[in-house]
């Protein structure tokens, strides 16, 4: 009996998980709910923690963060009990992602340092300003998409590794407009003033200094030896970084309906950083109206944020974006300045 118990308890996490992933929330928590009651009644220790922490998974997805916050608590409280440590580390990450999403970064990265959730680290360290660090961390997700294989919950490393190079892309971007800037302002100042020297006092002027020569900080050849952190700066690296992990959350988003609004979303905020805006709105307002659909109230707050960021032409629509975010990210418990 305890066994044929058991077995239903696990069928009705699977098939929960089958549902969740594709948004079908009434049915996940219909069969995540008797799932943890049979194991509880059976004392079955570990399918409980695997059923209450997919509860807490379905939670987060549909930003019921103060939920999926105390679900991962019980699941790692009971793990710790019987010293499960993967199942410690699951729920660890889970509570770091409801810490991050909710404004807590040094909660957050404090508790991602004993795991190994890379992603969500590599997004905690982005949070905190540590922009090298966090460039270096993203590097070492090795996530590939395995179809199934992959679980639905794994989207959120993805999603973290996509916002740290996009975070780092738009930051790139940004700053090498203004040295273009500035370059083009001393270009200019520097043109009026050559035209007042004579060939000899410009070529003498244009010739290195004896210490110029010496000197081993232009050494080298172009290229060589670059570290990390100027990889972290060059748009170039991070634009393909950015889109090799949007490619992967499509991926994701043809098994996985869940994954829908936030890739939508990455894609629209690679468009308007690429510097095409019409494009980069449209996809952001179809992340919106999915999300709504969906029933996922942080990725539609996300995408409405965006839209006041970004929609120039029209002031009343940017307001009135700006203020349904705010009205969403109130009612979930969520800084909108994130």
């Amino acid at each position: 009996m305890l066994g044929e118990q058991g077995l239903l308890s696990n069928t009705l996490m699977v098939a929960a998980v089958n549902e969740a992933g594709q948004g079908s929330w009434s049915a996940a928590v219909s069969n995540l709910h008797e799932a943890i009651q049979i194991s509880k009644e059976i004392g079955d220790k570990w399918q409980w923690e695997e059923s209450t922490s997919h509860m807490a998974h379905l939670d987060f997805y549909r930003g019921h963060f103060g939920a999926s916050r105390l679900l991962y608590e019980q699941a790692s409280a009971s793990a710790e009990i019987r010293r499960d440590k993967k199942m410690i580390n699951r729920c660890q990450a889970g509570i770091a992602s409801v810490m991050l999403a909710t404004g807590d970064f040094g909660g957050a990265l404090q508790i991602l340092r004993t795991t190994n959730s890379y992603g969500p680290t590599a997004l905690a360290l982005m949070r905190a300003g540590e922009q090298s660090e966090a460039y270096s961390m993203a590097l070492k997700v090795k996530d590939r998409f395995k179809g199934r294989r992959t679980k639905y919950y794994v989207l959120k490393s993805f999603v973290a590794v996509c916002d740290v190079f996009l975070q780092l892309y738009e930051s790139s971007v940004r700053n090498r407009d203004l040295d273009r800037k500035m370059s083009d302002r001393q270009s200019s100042k520097s043109g009026r003033f050559d035209l007042n020297l004579t060939k000899s006092a410009a070529t003498f002027l244009a010739s290195p200094s004896p210490h110029q020569r010496t000197s081993g900080g232009s050494g080298g050849s172009a290229g060589e030896g670059v570290d990390p952190e100027q990889q972290a700066e060059d748009p170039d690296t991070l634009q393909a970084m950015c889109q090799e992990w949007i490619d992967k959350l499509t991926q994701f988003s043809t098994v996985y309906a869940l994954a829908g609004p936030r890739t939508l979303l990455c894609r629209g905020r690679l468009r308007l950083i690429s510097g095409s805006p019409v494009e980069g709105l449209k996809l952001l307002r179809k992340s919106q109206q999915l999300a709504a659909k969906m029933q996922m109230p942080y990725d539609e707050a996300l995408a409405l944020q965006l839209l006041s960021r970004h929609t120039k032409g029209s002031a009343r629509e940017s307001q009135q974006a700006a203020q349904e975010a705010q009205e969403i990210f109130s009612r979930l418990g969520v800084d909108p300045g994130l």
